[in-house]
């Protein structure tokens, strides 16, 4: 007699495991080439980043000081310091013309628009100008700082006092909030941001 050898039938399970399994590499490789993509495009294109930015961070607020110079100086002892001992004495004395530090609510500044770009500005009003002071925010911070913080106010405070008009800018890059490095001046775009901005704050005041 003559055997038949029967044909060994797949299995079931087997073949299925195999199947998602490749389907699971497929998906993953798939994901991994997209997000390498994304991170890319994004990283090239500063258009894109400021647009994500803003659709998913919240509109940024001016921040608010929620205590007066004396409210924060009220518990504060100089330990035996007497050059400490009197600018403290000092700061608690000094008046400026224009406004009074211990009352941040005094020092208002103004804001004009020219070409998109946004200047915000303070002229001394008990004083002639003498000079522009142009003044640039730190990495991570905003232009409205200058107007909002107590030791930013009295360097603004003491320019004012000496006849200097104060102009505050804001960096084009808006997800770092930095100023670019770019050494050709034609190329950098907050050269050119700062040279479109004074040229229309000149055409509004002429007589600077």
């Amino acid at each position: 007699m003559v055997r038949q050898l029967q044909r060994k039938r797949p299995n079931a399970k087997l073949y299925r495991f195999k199947c998602i399994h490749c389907l699971v590499l497929f998906a993953a490789g798939c994901i991994s080439t997209f997000t390498a993509f994304s991170l890319t495009l994004y990283a090239s294109s500063d258009s894109l980043g400021a647009l994500i930015r803003q659709i998913f961070s919240p509109t940024p607020q001016e921040p608010e000081i929620q205590q007066t110079f004396d409210e924060l100086t009220e518990h504060y002892r100089p330990r035996g310091f007497p050059g400490k001992q009197r600018s403290i004495s000092i700061d608690h004395n000094v008046r400026y013309n224009d406004f009074d530090y211990r009352k941040p609510e005094t020092l208002t500044y103004k804001s004009a628009t020219y070409d998109n770009i946004e200047i915000l500005y303070r002229l001394p009003q008990k004083s002639s100008i003498s000079a522009l002071l142009l003044i640039f925010h730190s990495c991570k911070d905003r232009a409205h700082d200058w107007f909002h913080s107590f030791e930013r106010q009295r360097i603004i405070g003491a320019a004012i006092e000496l006849g200097y008009a104060c102009l505050v800018f804001q960096a084009t890059d808006e997800i770092r909030q930095c100023w670019s490095n770019t050494a050709d001046i034609y190329e950098n775009k907050d050269v050119q941001m700062v040279s479109k901005g004074l040229d229309g704050f000149y055409k509004q005041y002429p007589k600077l």
